[in-house]
């Protein structure tokens, strides 16, 4: 694991006061997603990424309960371009495969916000 990945996982340890355990349970998704963003090019500023982490933490944790986020405001939808919403749906079916899941419409739009503000940040050069 490259020293980036150790340093924000100690980080996410830190700021979501998780365990080490909590931490090595998550290590596999956290390899699995940097896997999918660095294949599709999409980064993250550090100030953005521990978001992002800390959305996708909490998104795993709801997966494992069979438990999902309900009643996001659907109008932020005309905000995210349609391929990154396809990208995200992309992204959350391949970390919840294993709990044969339908990941929701409000959990994609969430996750699409933080991927669509790191393609933006990308496009401007930030």
């Amino acid at each position: 694991m490259e020293l980036y990945n150790l340093e924000m996982l100690a980080l996410l340890e830190k700021q979501m006061q998780l365990s080490e355990q909590d931490i090595l349970d998550f290590s596999p998704y956290y390899d699995k997603i940097c896997a999918f963003l660095e294949k599709n090019h999409i980064q993250f500023d550090e100030n953005f990424a521990l978001g992002f982490y800390s959305h996708m933490y909490a998104f795993v944790g709801r997966l494992k309960i069979g438990e999902m986020v309900q009643d996001v405001d659907r109008t932020l939808e005309k905000e995210i371009e349609p391929r990154v919403m396809v990208l995200t749906k992309e992204l959350l079916e391949s970390v919840g495969n294993e709990y044969l899941s339908v990941v929701s419409k409000d959990e994609i739009l969430l996750a699409s916000i933080h991927i669509q503000t790191a393609i933006l940040m990308q496009e401007k050069g930030e």
